[in-house]
């Protein structure tokens, strides 16, 4: 298990709000994962992105409301293969590893770009 001063970490957040907007949501279910239920389904039942804004959003929720968070997700997506190129970095999901691990990672796609990752410890 890899170590560091900073790790990312869930962070507390306000409650989860249902989209209303149905084309937000297939952008999503396309583009971010696959979900196993029907379209009217996955309007009334949100569980997967609630626990996806729980786990990444909430940390930026003073700068970015919640559905600005996932319209922005859904941009940086369709620019950069971040997923990739952090497995190319040998940086995959399931595992703990720093800021600057994965900063690293990021600027070989951003040309040298600073990325502006931020950690909150979690208190609950």
């Amino acid at each position: 298990e890899k170590r560091g001063k900073k790790m990312l970490v869930s962070c507390l957040h306000d409650s989860y709000t249902l989209f209303e907007d149905r084309k937000m949501l297939d952008d999503l279910d396309k583009h971010w994962i696959n979900l196993k239920v029907s379209q009217n389904e996955s309007l009334e039942h949100q569980e997967e992105w609630a626990r996806q804004y729980a786990k990444h959003g909430s940390c930026c929720q003073k700068a970015y409301n919640q559905s600005t968070y996932f319209s922005l997700a859904l941009r940086l997506y369709e620019r950069f293969d971040l997923l990739s190129t952090l497995q190319k970095h040998s940086i995959i999901p399931g595992e703990n590893y720093t800021i600057q691990e994965i900063a690293k990672a990021i600027k070989t796609v951003t040309n040298n770009a600073d990325s502006d990752i931020k950690c909150s410890i979690r208190t609950r």
